[in-house]
């Protein structure tokens, strides 16, 4: 287990404020839409990791129809695996509960993204 495995957790309710400031300053509002139903991201179940109160990166996530929707994904360090082992966390917990399939949304210009996420098995499936 390397530094960064130690310091990955699920969120907690305490964390809230520091999450909503984290997604504010990557995304410009704790709440992210998709597919038209708003996600305040605060609520979501996820994982975070964190070096005392400073958040490293964090994953959201949402359940419904028996399916896992990857929310937000977000990282401060590129390339270093971070991303990575949190997107494994939301796997290995959607295999646990027998979720349908892990899915997520992200526009097609969004070629990093695309790129990571087909690295790691998902298939580009739809476009609009």
């Amino acid at each position: 287990m390397n530094k960064l495995d130690s310091k990955i957790s699920e969120i907690n309710s305490t964390e809230k404020t520091l999450i909503s400031d984290f997604i504010t300053e990557s995304w410009g509002s704790a709440i992210s839409v998709s597919r038209g139903k708003a996600h305040n991201t605060t609520e979501l179940p996820g994982f975070i990791c964190k070096e005392g109160s400073k958040i490293l990166g964090l994953i959201t996530y949402n359940i419904y129809n028996n399916e896992c929707e990857i929310v937000t994904l977000d990282s401060k360090f590129n390339n270093r695996g971070l991303g990575t082992k949190l997107l494994s966390k939301v796997i290995d917990k959607a295999k646990e509960n027998k979720y349908k399939r892990v899915w997520l949304i992200t526009t097609n210009d969004n070629t990093h993204a695309i790129r990571f996420y087909q690295k790691r098995g998902f298939e580009w499936v739809g476009f609009l």
